[in-house]
């Protein structure tokens, strides 16, 4: 999968306009619906893919992520912590980044979640819907932030907790928001 993954990248940084069907061209796919199969196994989508190549967010070759290479217009603002019903309590300042249709950014406290999440990663919660596979920021039992992807299983939902593989069926519990990337910081 890594090596798919990679390809696609490379693809992009050689060819910024390219379309999701040229990468499936390239790649050898009959259809473009295999990029999007492969992009959504790591909760992208083609456009947020390429974003984040684009970027240097997703720099490809060791996994990671790291430090932007550009800027966009906006910056981001800081969730310092969530109340209860998921909404952000804005923090001061600015993370040293800025990321397009992000409504926040989390700094990540929590340990357990290597190497998904590492304490000192920027979490970036962005106002698109994304696929129904999505990865999402959630308050758990406890009302701690916690990272889950969203799973259709039969048409019934799940989240499954990254890392710790808890399963919530609904009701579940709070959820923030999408993630659209983790930055980490070199």
């Amino acid at each position: 999968m890594q090596e798919n993954i990679l390809k696609m990248a490379r693809l992009i940084r050689q060819r910024p306009s390219i379309s999701a069907r040229d990468v499936a061209k390239s790649l050898g796919y009959a259809e473009p619906k295999s990029v999007y199969y492969w992009l959504g196994k790591i909760g992208f989508s083609f456009r947020t893919f390429k974003e984040a190549v684009l970027s240097g967010v997703w720099p490809g070759s060791d996994g990671g992520m790291a430090e932007p290479l550009r800027s966009y217009d906006s910056a981001v603002p800081v969730a310092e912590a969530f109340n209860p019903d998921g909404t952000p309590v804005r923090g001061d300042g600015t993370p040293p980044f800025t990321w397009p249709g992000a409504l926040f950014a989390y700094l990540w406290r929590r340990e357990g979640y290597l190497p998904h999440i590492c304490p000192g990663d920027w979490v970036v919660v962005a106002n698109e819907n994304g696929s129904r596979r999505a990865t999402v920021l959630l308050l758990d039992e406890e009302g701690t932030p916690a990272v889950a992807r969203v799973i259709d299983d039969a048409d019934r939902p799940l989240l499954v907790e990254i890392s710790f593989g808890r399963v919530w069926t609904p009701p579940f519990p709070t959820v923030i928001g999408r993630i659209a990337a983790i930055v980490r910081r070199a």
